[in-house]
């Protein structure tokens, strides 16, 4: 399985730590592919960041699935271009690291905002 890590803001270091940690998450046979924008905010800290940050992010959904990815994760501790946004093309499964590490979260303590 091929699945695109996406790291929506323009910090190549970031980046580089981002997929080195999918890297060593990922299962037997999975390869992942560690994308960027060229163009955004280099960090994302709120909501105009985020708002930022979505047509470069889109742009490499879309370079994704043109390189046959399976799934795309969006590296991202915030809804940025999510599908729960509706601003993430549908024909991918596409997954945020808020919106999946939420549930872990809130099983070690009484109160996730």
């Amino acid at each position: 399985m091929r699945i695109a890590v996406i790291n929506p803001n323009t910090t190549a270091s970031m980046t580089r730590r981002i997929v080195a940690a999918a890297v060593a998450a990922a299962g037997p046979g999975t390869e992942i592919v560690g994308m960027q924008p060229m163009v955004g905010p280099e960090a994302i800290e709120g909501p105009f960041d985020g708002a930022l940050s979505v047509p470069g992010l889109l742009k490499q959904v879309v370079a994704a699935e043109a390189d046959s990815v399976e799934a795309h994760i969006i590296a991202c501790f915030d809804d940025t271009g999510s599908t729960r946004q509706g601003r993430s093309p549908p024909s991918q499964s596409s997954a945020s690291v808020k919106l999946r590490s939420m549930p872990s979260a809130s099983s070690l303590t009484a109160s996730v905002s």
